[in-house]
């Protein structure tokens, strides 16, 4: 595959999961997919991503992400994002709605194999994230 089908793969994962079209994400995964940057207690792979989603849509139903950049080279694509919602669900099992729209920003980076993503690393401004929340000061 190209750097460009795999620039393509990845801004389709994007399209996907800002239409709602999880399923449509989630076959853009491998099978032995793994994701280097989700949070504590969720399973590996497949299964693992899907509940982070449901988890995160739960929590910001509205939940948009902004791709600024995709670049990378070879099979190695970054993406350069900021991601948007309202806080109207439970978040990470203890956070209780608050009403509040947020933004945070982030980096994902993905190992992309014949067309679908065999990795994922990623880095969230989380920090950002629970002080508009008002779970930490700042």
């Amino acid at each position: 595959m190209t750097t460009q089908s795999n620039k393509e793969t990845v801004r389709r994962f994007y399209d996907s999961l800002n239409t709602g079209d999880v399923d449509g994400a989630t076959r853009l995964l491998a099978p032995e997919y793994v994701d280097h940057g989700g949070p504590p207690g969720l399973p590996p792979g497949v299964p693992g991503f899907s509940a982070l989603i449901a988890m995160t849509t739960g929590a910001f139903p509205d939940l948009h992400v902004e791709v600024h950049d995709v670049f990378g080279e070879g099979d190695r694509i970054a993406a350069r994002l900021t991601v948007s919602g309202t806080h109207r669900g439970v978040f990470m099992g203890t956070i209780q709605p608050t009403g509040k729209h947020v933004v945070w920003d982030g980096i994902d980076v993905f190992r992309i194999k014949d067309g679908h993503i065999m990795e994922r690393w990623n880095s969230r401004d989380i920090l950002g994230l629970m002080r508009q929340l008002g779970v930490v000061g700042g």
